[in-house]
């Protein structure tokens, strides 16, 4: 569902100011083709020494006649276009409905194909409750709407949200490297909009993070923009009992431990469930933890039907690897 994240922006609404979209974690990126060329050559990803050597690669693959047949017999003479072409062409496939089919149980069920169980619906309105779960404040959603689109389950802002540091990661070995998100270490402090009132400055922003569609949320390996989590209940544990147990969550200090001092106050404190006091103990029981986590299956869409082998290719033929 990438290709409905809009460009990184500031929204304005009501007195309150969100930064909005943008690809990767951190929306230093504004389009998909942007994003898609970019791991190509981080060496913490996919480490290519330069575009010359993923261009290498690409003209001597079995698609390269199809890459020539689209952008030009003579595209690979020109290195940098022939890379945005390549952002383009992945692009172009991550907007198919391979990549955003709708076809979950929930989508089913606004479309009156499908009803949900008990638990599945029990935890929709845990989501959905404003004084409870409150998650669908932010992942934006319309039951009521039998358009799947109308059900995104993001509104893409960044958010800090405080998730615990991520030991697992090398560069966390350092206690005095951050991950801030808006604010580096890998995009520079974004400029703030004309829209922007002047007494919001970009510091109020550091260890923002942009907020994913929920669909296919329970098919993730690890959860958040540092993968801290390893389950999806946890992840749901931890917005119940973030205030009420901080202990659990961040050590023996009982603080946020993965955003420096200096903008400890940036975490999210002020709406449902993390304005919630200490002493008033969990926002969410463990059953509507587990009911909640039962709704956010739903989100996950069917399988592909299995495809048909495809005939053999004519002798000296190229083979297409994307079929």
């Amino acid at each position: 569902y990438i290709g409905f994240i809009p460009p990184f922006s500031f929204r304005v609404e009501h007195g309150d100011v969100d930064p909005v979209g943008g690809l990767f974690w951190d929306g230093r990126a504004d389009t998909p083709a942007q994003q898609a060329v970019a791991p190509l050559l981080n060496p913490l990803e996919m480490n290519n020494a330069s575009v010359a050597a993923v261009l290498q690669k690409i003209a001597a693959a079995p698609y390269a006649q199809q890459f020539r047949d689209e952008f030009g017999a003579n595209i690979f003479r020109t290195p940098d276009a022939a890379f945005a072409k390549v952002g383009e062409a992945i692009a172009a496939f991550e907007k198919t409905p391979a990549l955003q089919p709708f076809t979950s149980k929930y989508d089913q069920v606004i479309q009156g194909r499908a009803q949900l169980t008990a638990r599945e619906a029990n935890g929709m309105r845990v989501f959905m409750d404003p004084a409870r779960g409150n998650c669908a404040s932010c992942h934006t959603m319309n039951p009521n709407s039998p358009n799947p689109r109308d059900s995104l389950f993001s509104d893409w802002a960044h958010y800090n949200t405080g998730v615990p540091r991520n030991r697992e990661i090398p560069r966390n070995a350092n206690p005095s490297f951050f991950d801030l998100g808006l604010c580096g270490p890998d995009r520079n402090k974004p400029a703030l909009g004309a829209n922007v009132p002047a007494n919001v400055t970009i510091d109020q922003f550091c260890g923002a993070f942009r907020m994913v569609t929920l669909r296919n949320v329970a098919e993730r390996p690890a959860w958040m923009h540092n993968g801290f989590f390893k389950s999806l209940r946890d992840v749901v544990s931890f917005y119940a009992t973030r205030n009420s147990d901080p202990v659990r969550w961040y050590g023996p200090a009982g603080v946020p431990n993965d955003v420096p001092l200096a903008y400890r106050g940036n975490v999210l404190s002020d709406r449902v469930p993390f304005n919630r006091p200490a002493s008033a103990g969990p926002a969410l029981t463990e059953r509507e933890i587990d009911d909640v986590v039962a709704f956010l299956r739903t989100l996950s869409d069917a399988p592909a039907p299995a495809a048909r082998p495809a005939p053999a290719p004519a002798p000296g033929a190229g083979l297409n690897p994307f079929r």
